[in-house]
């Protein structure tokens, strides 16, 4: 198997112990997984050809950076059922764990499904603090729960 430097560089720049816990963590609590150091996408089965999905980018030693969550699947049958919920529950839990900041930019893809607002409320419930108002799109961080206790 040829190591690259390229990554060889990614995985000594952004990857520490917490990281690694962080990224071995969800994956064995997940499905479907792509890491390659830097990038990591995760996806969970769930009944009726429902899948959620979540991208992340490893930012810094203790920071990720969370992409795309969504659900996959037949949207009558799939949407607005918790599985993305369930994801982002997993990683919140494993992200505090491991001393791991979440954040995200957040922005309805579909506003028809969930608007801007929903959306900035439901990351809010998972913890996830305003940190920067861009009109309708939220820059947000997610300390780990034991920071957060001692602010």
């Amino acid at each position: 198997m040829k190591y690259s430097l390229r990554r060889l560089l990614r995985e000594t720049s952004y990857t520490s112990a917490a990281t690694q816990a962080f990224v071995k963590e969800l994956s064995a609590q997940t499905d479907h997984q792509t890491y390659d150091g830097y990038y990591f996408e995760v996806t969970s089965d769930h009944p009726n050809g429902c899948s959620s999905y979540l991208d992340m980018t490893i930012e810094d030693q203790s920071t990720v950076w969370l992409g795309n969550l969504a659900t996959h699947g037949d949207q009558e049958m799939c949407s607005r059922k918790g599985y993305a919920k369930e994801m982002l529950t997993k990683v919140t839990q494993i992200a505090d764990k491991n001393g791991i900041t979440l954040e995200l930019l957040s922005s309805s893809e579909d506003p028809n499904r969930i608007s801007d607002t929903e959306l900035m409320g439901f990351y809010s419930q998972m913890g996830f603090e305003v940190i920067e108002d861009m009109g309708g799109t939220y820059g947000m961080r997610r300390q780990p729960l034991n920071n957060r206790e001692h602010q």
